[in-house]
């Protein structure tokens, strides 16, 4: 009996000493049982009791004479006059006052978060696992970073003489692929390859650096060798031009092939002017090409060292090709 009596004290003294209280102690009464209403009752000496009763505007002695169903039904009409009172007071064990789902909702998404990221982390170690059991090449392979672009091949140079990867053996190049008609595209790009070279060979590592460059002409169909050496000179006639016999050569094709280059031939329709247009009026030739625009730095055994893709500046193509070239040297020296 006295420990029902200071829980039921406890209870009472926590709910005055909050902010509305009197609805959190009637709360609170009205889930005690009724031996435990009938004891505290019976206390009137006790401050908090007082209290609670001078709250909830309920007369001690009355209270005390009530049955336990009165007392009980006394405590329910006091607490609906104060939620209609106040209709925002709510009981602080509740899950709907006010933060509570908030914070719960905040909890099981952390603890979700936190186990799918383990989950995560563990198949991700099984796969590796896994992997390095089944498949040690790829890894090999891999770690080496050894991009599979490029290769051996050969085509025809403006002098009509074979030429291919075998004459590039000892030296850096850089391979470019496009076509003499090309409008604005490829001679903007050799601009900028030439510019860039330029700022590489005046730079104090430059004089060390063998560079070449390579165009290739993926539409051998109207570039003859005489068009592509023409074609060439305007921008440096170092530049070494070679293409295929037409534009489904075999050899051609399987170079573009390795080098990842794409190419297609695109019908002009009807045009007004003479671009096309042969002597006699009649269309000729009547097409543009559509091709990847990349240019790629080879290293001197041949093998992929980068892309210099169209957007790059002439400073930013003599970096990318100067750091690249002198981290392969470093490179063989390691490997020695």
């Amino acid at each position: 009996m006295f420990l029902m009596k200071n829980s039921v004290k406890s209870i009472f003294s926590r709910a005055i000493s909050m902010n509305r209280s009197s609805y959190q102690g009637l709360i609170r009464a009205r889930q005690l049982t009724n031996q435990s209403i009938n004891t505290f009752a019976n206390q009137p000496e006790d401050e908090k009791y007082r209290e609670f009763l001078d709250l909830t505007k309920i007369d001690k002695k009355s209270f005390s004479n009530l049955s336990r169903d009165e007392q009980i039904a006394k405590i329910d009409e006091a607490l609906k006059a104060s939620e209609k009172k106040d209709p925002d007071l709510e009981d602080d064990s509740s899950f709907d006052r006010p933060g509570a789902n908030s914070l719960y909702i905040f909890l099981v998404g952390s603890l979700g978060l936190l186990v799918g990221y383990l989950v995560m982390q563990v198949n991700t170690m099984r796969h590796q696992k896994k992997t390095s059991q089944t498949n040690p090449q790829s890894i090999k392979t891999n770690v080496q970073g050894q991009a599979l672009i490029g290769g051996d091949w050969q085509l025809t140079d403006t002098k009509g003489k074979p030429f291919g990867s075998e004459n590039l053996k000892g030296t850096y190049y850089l391979i470019y692929f496009g076509f003499c008609n090309c409008p604005d595209i490829c001679p903007n790009s050799l601009i900028k390859l030439v510019k860039g070279l330029q700022k590489v060979r005046a730079s104090p590592e430059g004089k060390y650096l063998k560079i070449k460059t390579v165009f290739v002409s993926v539409d051998p169909d109207r570039d003859t060798n005489e068009k592509i050496e023409a074609f060439l000179n305007i921008f440096d006639k170092d530049i070494i031009g070679v293409t295929g016999k037409h534009n489904n050569d075999k050899d051609l094709k399987e170079m573009m092939k390795k080098f990842r280059i794409y190419s297609t031939k695109m019908e002009y329709e009807d045009i007004e002017d003479d671009r096309g247009k042969d002597s006699k009026g009649k269309m000729k030739n009547n097409y543009t090409i559509d091709h990847t625009v990349l240019t790629y730095l080879m290293d001197d055994q041949n093998n992929y060292l980068a892309h210099l893709g169209s957007n790059l500046s002439e400073t930013d193509l003599a970096k990318v090709i100067t750091e690249n070239i002198l981290a392969n040297e470093r490179n063989k020296i390691r490997r020695l």
